[in-house]
């Protein structure tokens, strides 16, 4: 069977869902503190604004880390992310965040 996008994004949710919600943490994001997952979802509950400025982008990037992502991401509201991400920072917005463990807030 060939992959389609359908396909991979289906996978994607289902490797990154890791169980159920409402089995791991449910933290509500709101404010301009960093706070530190790992999380493996966001909600966006209203359009949010993501502060990227401090955000580690990996040692073997092929570009400077300047260039690797603006220092604010907007996100509109009702958009679900999935992916690994170690911590979030908003500039604006609530968002919820979605764990398997322990959630601080800097």
């Amino acid at each position: 069977m060939a992959r389609t996008e359908l396909s991979i994004l289906n996978e994607t949710m289902r490797i990154n869902d890791k169980k159920e919600f409402g089995q791991g943490v449910v933290t509500y994001i709101t404010g301009v503190k960093r706070h530190v997952g790992p999380f493996y979802a966001l909600y966006a509950l209203s359009e949010s604004v993501i502060d990227t400025a401090g955000c580690w982008q990996g040692d073997n990037l092929p570009w400077g880390s300047d260039a690797a992502l603006p220092s604010t991401i907007t996100i509109p509201a009702g958009t679900m992310l999935y992916g690994n991400y170690n911590d979030i920072e908003l500039d604006s917005g609530v968002m919820i965040g979605y764990s398997l463990g322990s959630v601080t807030i800097e």
